[in-house]
């Protein structure tokens, strides 16, 4: 921008709204071969051995959402490791789990018309009227529906009664 406008830093600075310290900082940065950004908080000083950490992670108690054991994990590794990094890496290996899960689930497939039908019985409140049961039917293989069944309170009735 400097080039194009012929501006002064400081005014440019102002214009995009970034601290001129900021971008002081920055250049200082870009001209010693340094990060741009560092990481907030204090330095970790001891390695680790990521290998043995992916083992420690995937021995924990995974849930969905949660795993349990991630607060001992944390504090026993926290001079090499910040607590976000460590969560970062939790949840990657979370997520594979649950997906090795999810892949490795049945799922029965039906190859033969007219074996296996599915029933779902439902029912409606209508009213003052009373309630309407539905059966609805489909056989597995072929995908096929058939029409819903219905019937209401006095239908259901008159066939006990007879």
């Amino acid at each position: 921008m400097k080039e194009r406008t012929g501006m002064p830093y400081k005014m440019i600075c102002k214009t995009l709204q970034l601290p001129l310290g900021s971008f002081n900082r920055w250049r200082r940065r870009i001209r010693e071969n340094l990060d741009l950004i560092k990481r907030p908080g204090p330095k970790k000083v001891e390695p680790f051995a990521p290998s043995v950490l992916g083992a420690e992670i995937r021995l924990l108690g995974h849930g969905r959402k949660r795993s349990a054991g991630t607060t001992e994990l944390s504090q026993r590794h926290h001079l090499s490791l910040s607590r976000r990094e460590l969560g970062r890496m939790v949840e990657r290996v979370r997520q594979d789990l649950w997906a090795d899960h999810r892949r490795h689930l049945r799922r029965i497939e039906w190859v033969t018309p007219g074996v296996v039908w599915a029933m779902d019985g439902t029912e409606y409140d209508v009213g003052l009227a009373g309630k309407v049961y539905l059966c609805n039917m489909q056989d597995l293989s072929s995908r096929y529906k058939f029409l819903p069944l219905a019937g209401g309170i006095q239908s259901v009735k008159r066939l006990r009664d007879n």
